[in-house]
């Protein structure tokens, strides 16, 4: 895993809107009010989801674990790995039980602070290394260009499709669109432009390493440990959600799925989840990314972007399902293109069309 990649997730969570505004709306009924009716669970996308999000607590967890433990480190004290990421974990975790607006208070003091560490790391950078080396600059392991694509789509996936979790809160669809627009994709892409300066000049991929080689090593690295945080947070807290959704379980019950889910994300941290973590990106670049093709369809093309256009059906809506599978085997064998726009591409066209020629069937009917 690139360290801009590692920058980026100790960044807040990516969030793309879907205009839905502030509609009192879970991020699992936005989604499965597509394949679902009023008996049936939506077992695909809310198990997709929920694991998908664990393992991104567990990431998390493991990167702010490390980081912290180098900060034990620099100060000669010394302890155990894994005793380390599992009471930080749980520390952590107590946010995201909270809810979103602590978490949207941790995010005032942790999002400044990491852009101010990424702006000293690239000035500190750029005063040893010159602009054409970093152009020049290769990795140990290349990959391709649609390799590159698939993992940073496959970063953004699940982060896109739940973005409904928090711009439910906005007070209307421009506030949602300025949220993703202006509040997200330039700090985005400054992490990934800062993190691949930074690791291109030290050579380090380990962002916990890589911190501690800028000058301001403890500073920094309770910098990354904040930053780790809220992301952690957010994923916990989401994953709480969809794992509500998967067992249909009461609001009230959130709590208790969020902290289920920060548990098992902190046991991954233990065992190590980073080793794993590109062939994870690949999978969610091909999983994820058809949801949302599904979702964008239904809402904008069909629905005109009015939440009032919609309506639960009765029976099981097989044709979203169906869109969603043929979008997966899209992202996943077609040889040509990137995979996760593959997925987006059918699934959402395939929907369109299904649903056009249902629609003049029911009509003719």
């Amino acid at each position: 895993m690139s360290c801009s990649e590692k920058t980026q997730r100790a960044s807040t969570c990516w969030t793309v809107n879907l205009g839905q505004g502030r509609i009192p709306h879970r991020h699992s009924y936005c989604k499965q009010q597509r394949i679902r009716n009023k008996i049936a669970v939506p077992v695909y996308i809310s198990f997709i989801l929920a694991t998908t999000l664990i393992c991104w607590t567990g990431s998390d967890c493991q990167i702010s674990g490390e980081s912290f433990i180098q900060i034990l480190t620099l100060n000669n004290i010394h302890r155990n790995r894994e005793a380390t990421i599992i009471v930080l974990g749980i520390i952590m975790l107590t946010v995201s039980i909270l809810g979103e607006k602590i978490i949207s208070k941790l995010n005032i003091i942790a999002v400044p602070a990491l852009i101010l560490l990424c702006i000293y790391g690239m000035v500190t950078c750029l005063q040893d290394i010159s602009f054409m080396e970093l152009v020049k600059a290769s990795p140990v392991e290349p990959i391709s260009l649609a390799e590159g694509v698939a993992m940073v789509f496959g970063m953004q996936a699940v982060g896109s499709t739940i973005s409904p979790d928090y711009h439910r809160f906005c007070r209307d669809r421009k506030g949602s669109c300025l949220a993703a627009v202006v509040g997200i994709i330039p700090y985005c892409l400054f992490l990934f432009i800062a993190g691949s300066v930074m690791g291109a000049a030290t050579g380090e991929s380990d962002i916990s390493v890589l911190i501690a080689k800028l000058g301001l090593p403890i500073i920094g690295l309770i910098i990354l440990v904040l930053a780790t945080w809220t992301t952690m947070a957010c994923d916990a807290y989401t994953g709480g959600l969809a794992i509500t959704s998967l067992l249909h379980l009461s609001g009230k019950k959130r709590a208790a799925a969020t902290a289920v889910a920060g548990i098992v994300g902190i046991l991954l941290a233990v065992f190590d989840i980073m080793n794993y973590f590109t062939n994870f990106l690949d999978l969610m670049a091909s999983c994820i990314p058809p949801v949302a093709g599904v979702m964008i369809t239904d809402y904008w093309p069909l629905k005109h972007g009015k939440v009032e256009n919609w309506e639960e059906r009765p029976g099981f809506h097989w044709n979203g399902i169906i869109c969603l599978v043929c979008g997966v085997l899209a992202a996943l064998f077609l040889p040509f293109g990137f995979l996760t726009i593959n997925g987006i591409l059918v699934s959402g066209i395939l929907y369109f069309l299904t649903s056009k020629l249902a629609s003049r069937t029911e009509t003719q009917s």
